[in-house]
């Protein structure tokens, strides 16, 4: 669904903000050596403490795509299951609309043809044509912004990188079927800075790279004010900059966030419905992906071997291995 922000135009504020306040220095939350529980435990933690999330004053940024400027808008979570994203420009007004609720994923752009909200049920998702723009959980921008989930009694490996960073592989549900997800965290603070999905044939699916944490004391969270999104099967790479970020408020009418927006024909998708590029006049998968795609970093995850994947006993550390895809 986030395909929709690389086709829009107009113009906006620029970003980051140079005036924006740091906070106070986030605590070390791991010790030295920290098993793969506690780890775990410190993630989904600081995730669990946030209830609802607002951001405002985002901008978000197409990479790649020179002419193509910066939309402003606003990013809003209410765990688990609903979000809304909406973006514009001060000249043309709102460009996109997207959200989910505990049934739905919509879309609408003001550009669209015929003008229309395309509305997906969540149990339609797998196998639509938006799943094949987007091959991930519909759930993984919350994940992508910081609000980052590990399954407690999931599969994860746990090893330690060359530069002390902690890695964590998971294996995880897609849309398309079974995918590891690759989280690197830093050793004190537990900060998820970079997330990594592959399909089962080790193929990119998505990767999230976070920087610029923020601590927010009074809930004893980080999250962080930069993201480096790219989704190499939709050709798309965004920079997101979520300004001034508010936590646990009340965000409005549940009727009124949480719902499509009205005024316009609903169009229902699913696996069996038309094409989102037939329906909705998106051009079919965008401009081709910029040659520097890797996110900054100086440890990528590679696949490993099928004999080689996930062998710790749970809490034990391994050096990464690192080797041309051949499989999960």
């Amino acid at each position: 669904m986030l395909a929709i922000l690389a086709v829009s135009t107009g113009c906006a504020g620029g970003f980051p903000n140079p005036f924006a306040v740091a906070g106070p220095p986030a605590p070390q939350v791991l010790r030295p050596g920290a098993t793969l529980e506690e780890v775990v435990a410190a993630v989904n933690a600081n995730s669990a403490r946030v209830q609802t999330y607002a951001a405002n004053g985002a901008t978000i940024k197409p990479q790649g795509m020179p002419g193509v400027p910066a939309l402003s808008g606003g990013i809003m979570i209410e765990r688990p299951a609903r979000f809304r994203v909406y973006a514009g420009t001060a000249l043309t007004g709102r460009e996109i609309d997207l959200g989910s609720n505990e049934e739905l994923l919509w879309m609408w752009m003001a550009r669209s043809e015929p003008p229309a909200v395309y509305l997906w049920g969540r149990d339609q998702f797998a196998g639509s044509q938006a799943q094949q723009m987007l091959p991930v959980d519909p759930d993984w921008l919350p994940s992508a912004l910081g609000l980052v989930e590990f399954a407690p009694h999931g599969r994860h490996e746990l090893r330690l990188l060359p530069d002390q960073r902690l890695e964590v592989l998971s294996i995880v549900p897609g849309p398309g079927g079974i995918q590891t997800r690759v989280c690197v965290i830093d050793p004190v603070r537990a900060w998820v800075l970079q997330q990594h999905v592959y399909d089962a044939s080790g193929s990119p699916v998505a990767t999230a790279v976070a920087s610029g944490h923020r601590y927010y004391p009074e809930y004893q969270v980080s999250l962080p004010q930069h993201i480096e999104v790219r989704v190499p099967p939709a050709q798309l790479a965004l920079a997101i900059d979520v300004g001034q970020v508010l936590l646990n408020r009340a965000l409005g009418d549940p009727g009124q966030l949480w719902v499509p927006p009205s005024g316009y024909p609903h169009v229902q998708m699913g696996s069996n419905g038309p094409g989102l590029a037939a329906q909705s006049g998106l051009p079919g998968s965008g401009a081709a992906l910029p040659t520097n795609t890797e996110p900054p970093g100086d440890v990528l995850y590679v696949p490993r071997a099928p004999q080689e994947r996930m062998t710790a006993r749970p809490g034990e550390l391994q050096q990464p291995v690192y080797r041309t895809p051949s499989g999960l």
